[in-house]
């Protein structure tokens, strides 16, 4: 093949695939993704002040109200649109995982 055609297959391949991504990622609620990773980085800090041991395969439940009192994040309209009532975070092999409920009464 002529290395002008594989250059314009590689281009083109490269446009679908960057059109993808910028269609998958338009669709996503920035604010719950804001939120979230300020929840996870605030539960993080949470743990390590309270001196809070996980071990491993097990999980430790930390309530949005533990964060709120403790003045690791403050209490907004986004926490009650979206439900948010608690994070479980668990420790693997390496690192810890932070899951997020939410919990509506619908």
């Amino acid at each position: 093949m002529n290395s002008k055609v594989m250059f314009l297959w590689g281009m083109l391949i490269l446009i679908i695939c960057s059109t993808l991504l910028i269609i998958g990622n338009s669709k996503k609620d920035k604010v719950l993704l804001k939120l979230e990773r300020n929840i996870k980085s605030s539960s993080k800090k949470y743990i390590s002040d309270n001196n809070i041991k996980i071990k491993y395969n097990s999980s430790y439940v930390v309530t949005i109200n533990d964060l709120i009192n403790d003045d690791y994040i403050e209490d907004s309209e986004e926490i009650k649109k979206y439900c948010i009532k608690t994070i479980v975070v668990s420790k693997n092999i390496f690192l810890y995982e932070f899951v997020i409920n939410k919990e509506c009464d619908k």
